[in-house]
This record gives structure tokens, sequence and C-alpha cells, in this order.
């Protein structure tokens, strides 16, 4: 969360472990309080490598969101 905190203000951080193909999927969701910070921290944090592992970011669908619908 810190890391996000560089782009504007976190409103929630949501980490859902999915099963997906027979191994475990973690997904990072981080919600900001505007849609300028999150575009930020997507442009910045996509394709960067974090624990040995290229982060793939994106924004998601704000009503799979609050359905808490991760699987997406």
């Amino acid at each position: 969360m810190q890391e996000c905190n560089k782009f504007g203000t976190v409103a929630k951080v949501i980490i859902a472990t999915l099963e997906e193909g027979g191994s475990k999927l973690v997904k990072i969701f981080v919600q900001f309080n505007d849609q300028t910070s999150a575009m930020k921290a997507v442009n910045s944090l996509h394709k960067r490598w974090f624990g040995g592992k290229v982060v793939q970011a994106q924004t998601y669908d704000e009503d799979r969101f609050v359905r808490q619908d991760y699987a997406a």
C-alpha cells in the first residue's frame, strides 16, 4: 500500500487468492479515491518487477469489484 500512496489516496486494498488451472493466483486490488490516481498507478506499476514476478496492472470493472467478483 505504501507504494500506491505515491499516486493518490488509497481507499481500500483487497488481496484475493484464487485457484486457476490447478495453481494459486494472487490478485491485489487497490481502490483509489479518484480515477486520475488509479491511472497513474496503472501506468507506473504495469510490467514492473515485484517479488520476482512481473506486475500486471490494469483497471477493473467497478461493478464486479463491488460484488467482490475477483475472478476476471
